[in-house]
């Protein structure tokens, strides 16, 4: 059940990644998106963090009531996105 809400998950970031990327300008973009679990309920409290070699660090977010998160103003470039929460496994 959790390697469900785990996939979920995984899924629901990239996509939120590509639409967050549409309709942006050519130096920042943001990337925003929901969080939820297998049965569709939204995932308040998760942790998401961004991190990539164009903003040298992390940028972290958090999921609000509706699993909902936003991570503005970055640069362009490629990065990595972990959510985590307690009780589910990292990803």
């Amino acid at each position: 059940m959790r390697s469900k809400a785990l996939l979920t998950i995984i899924a629901l970031l990239l996509l939120s990644s590509f639409l967050g990327a549409q309709g942006t300008s050519k130096d920042t973009g943001t990337i925003r998106g929901f969080i939820k679990d297998n049965e569709g309920n939204p995932l308040p409290g998760v942790s998401v963090v961004v991190s990539g070699p164009a903003i040298m660090g992390t940028r972290t977010a958090m999921t609000n009531e509706e699993g909902a998160f936003r991570v503005p103003l970055l640069p362009v470039g490629i990065y990595a996105i972990t959510a985590e929460l307690q009780g589910f496994q990292r990803v």
